[in-house]
């Protein structure tokens, strides 16, 4: 009987989490004798990325139990080794999937599966956007809930890690793995009108929100230009009306329309980063950063700003591009014109042994061991 995986993911959209879904269900439909479920909420551009042999389900439910208990039902009838994977950014769905399993289907034996669930966030990041107390501790109630009833809690960083060893009450379950790079898959045929040009470019993948904080990537490159570097600014990411807007005002102001080009994302943008002189990152704090990973991976240096998460677990100045300890872009734009002898080194040579960690099989291998 066929080994049966099922894949939660938040969204459907493009983005590290759904990416890692991907990757993860792609990974394992390949291997001989198993089963895909892709479960998520919505339709979207990341199905583009999944294998078609995957089997796709989209829950149906208003709220986080409704579509908990829709989920169950589709469960409740599958046969065999079960494997769940929830891949979230939040507690709600997953804290109700636990609890419709143990409290309305108490016929289905929940231990049969595999129940693992990896975080791409700091609960600390919680604090910062000034959530109560009372909700705060409430989140946490629902992660030992979690905690609790799954088979492995993956953190894909050390920050996360080490948040949860704290306040966790259960942790022996507790694993520190890293996300999947993604792959280039060479039946996916693009349209690379997009980065094609002549003219050297720096590349930032990053969706327009203030936790990306774009303005002052802008910013950072409008010194850099000052300073005689005659790049252009590549952005890819998802477009937020609001934050948008503002990032377009910023980039006018700044005289910089003709050398700052702003790209919808694509669904494979590895020959974008490939032809990319360097990444520039400046998001205020992220789960991972899986952008980061596949730029080394694929060849392509990395600046990013020190902030909580996982980008300090890999990025090493010297080895594999820069990391910098500040957020002032006067600073930023001085270093980046410092090193960037160091950076044209680094494009020429192998980086990725210094992200074997994250190399798609070594992953799989972590996640699945007791397979």
């Amino acid at each position: 009987m066929k080994k049966k995986y099922i894949i939660l993911c938040n969204s459907a959209e493009i983005g590290g989490a759904e990416t890692m879904c991907v990757i993860i269900a792609n990974k394992i439909i390949s291997k001989k004798n198993s089963e895909v479920f892709f479960i998520c909420y919505q339709n979207g551009r990341i199905f583009k990325r999944l294998d078609q042999r995957a089997e796709i389900k989209i829950l149906s439910g208003k709220n986080s139990f409704q579509k908990a208990y829709s989920l169950n039902k589709f469960i409740k009838h599958l046969e065999g080794d079960l494997t769940i994977v929830s891949v979230v950014t939040g507690l709600n769905f997953i804290a109700a999937l636990n609890i419709i399993h143990h409290k309305i289907f108490k016929n289905f034996d929940f231990y049969r599966s595999k129940n693992i669930c990896l975080y791409s966030w700091e609960v600390n990041n919680l604090r910062s956007r000034k959530i109560t107390k009372i909700k705060y501790l409430f989140n946490i109630f629902k992660l030992n809930i979690i905690s609790l009833f799954s088979k492995k809690l993956i953190c894909i960083s050390r920050d996360i890690f080490d948040e949860f060893r704290r306040f966790l009450i259960y942790n022996k379950n507790l694993n520190k793995i890293g996300c999947p790079v993604y792959e280039m898959n060479p039946k996916i045929k693009e349209k690379l009108e997009i980065s094609i040009t002549k003219q050297d470019y720096i590349i930032s993948i990053s969706r327009h929100h203030p936790q990306k904080d774009l303005l002052l990537l802008v910013d950072i490159f409008y010194r850099l230009i000052k300073f005689g570097l005659m790049y252009k600014l590549h952005i890819y990411g998802e477009f937020n009306k609001n934050y948008t807007y503002l990032l377009r005002k910023k980039i006018k102001e700044l005289n910089l329309e003709s050398k700052v080009i702003l790209f919808q994302p694509v669904t494979n943008i590895i020959s974008a980063i490939k032809g990319a002189k360097f990444m520039l990152h400046t998001a205020a704090w992220e789960g991972l950063g899986n952008s980061l990973i596949e730029s080394i991976y694929n060849g392509t240096p990395v600046v990013a700003l020190n902030c909580p998460g996982g980008i300090k677990d890999y990025l090493r100045t010297g080895e594999n591009g820069i990391l910098i300890n500040s957020r002032n872009a006067d600073i930023i734009a001085e270093t980046i014109i410092s090193k960037n002898i160091l950076l044209n080194k680094l494009k020429s040579s192998n980086m990725k042994e210094t992200i074997i960690e994250y190399e798609a099989n070594y992953v799989l291998d972590q996640l699945f061991n007791e397979d």
